[in-house]
């Protein structure tokens, strides 16, 4: 028998075939050998091939270049991945609705009110303020509170309610004596918007008294007259309506003013020499009793002794 020897470089590659097969799956298409059945684990099956097509689509397009002759169409693994199969590709999850944040039901708020209510004032004689407040033509008057304010340091604040009317809703307050500054705000209500009034602006006048003619000496227990004199201190100011007051031994005389003038009557009662102090008050828009008087007059009361003794009249006895 003739005996067949192989060259050494024939087995080595037949034995490279087999391990090609073990590490990668599959050199080729084809199966090694099948005709025994302990190899057929390592047959490359169609799964096999198409999950390593899937794995080399999945590759980014800049990390797969061209086919090249030979090549198996198969990605390399990469360093650190040992099972083979391409890393995926990172994607950005969404919100679930499991996860997402469901904000607190709100409460509805009321409409604003789109009425434009004018506020107007007026000051009355006798130290009043009239406030009126008047709505749009079609809607109810207006309704609610007003404040009123009465100048801008040490103010004086009057709260007043609203009294509707055919013309609009209405508010009177009593101010005090003083140089008046004043507005008003009304707080709004469901059909109107709040709003203030324009500045108002009173100023307080001051009078001159004048006293006299005084008679120079008064007798004892009778009453005698004394006239006082007012006028503006500016002219062109509002008229006069208050009173002057005679105060002389203890006493309290209060006299209206007519035209600009008063007239009292005084009794003395006591000897000697008196005065009197004249003053104008009860006018909110003229200052009233100061401090210092507003005029001053002495008189003399004397006895019926002191005085002389009136001629008898013709034909009676004395």
């Amino acid at each position: 028998m003739r005996e067949r020897r192989w060259s050494g470089t024939r087995p080595l590659v037949a034995l490279a075939a087999v391990l090609c097969g073990l590490a990668v799956g599959g050199c080729s298409a084809t199966s090694v050998d099948n005709s025994d059945a302990s190899r057929r684990g390592f047959v490359t099956t169609p799964t096999t091939a198409a999950r390593s097509t899937q794995a080399a689509a999945s590759a980014s397009p800049s990390a797969v270049g061209p086919a090249t002759p030979g090549s198996t169409g198969v990605t390399p693994t990469p360093p650190g991945n040992p099972s083979g199969a391409a890393t995926p590709a990172p994607s950005r999850r969404g919100p679930t609705a499991a996860s997402a944040v469901v904000a607190p039901a709100q409460p509805a708020r009321p409409a604003a009110a789109s009425g434009r209510a004018t506020v107007t004032m007026t000051y009355v004689r006798g130290g009043f303020v009239d406030v009126l407040v008047v709505g749009e033509t079609g809607r109810p008057a207006p309704t609610g509170r007003v404040t009123v304010t009465d100048g801008r340091a040490l103010s004086d604040v009057y709260a007043l309610t609203l009294q509707p009317g055919q013309n609009g809703s209405t508010a009177r307050t009593r101010v005090t004596q003083r140089d008046h500054e004043i507005w008003a705000d009304y707080a709004g209500d469901a059909q109107y918007a709040p709003a203030q009034s324009a500045t108002l602006f009173q100023p307080i006048y001051s009078v001159t008294i004048t006293v006299g003619p005084v008679p120079a000496r008064q007798r004892l227990g009778v009453a005698f007259t004394v006239t006082a004199s007012v006028r503006p201190t500016q002219p062109g100011g509002p008229p006069l309506i208050g009173s002057v007051r005679f105060q002389y031994d203890g006493k309290d005389v209060k006299v209206p003013v007519r035209d600009g003038s008063a007239s009292g009557s005084l009794t003395p009662t006591s000897l000697g020499w008196s005065s009197a102090t004249v003053t104008y008050g009860d006018d909110d828009l003229y200052r009233g009793p100061l401090a210092t008087t507003d005029a001053i007059f002495i008189y003399e009361q004397a006895s019926a002794a002191d005085l002389p003794t009136a001629a008898p009249a013709p034909g009676t006895n004395p």
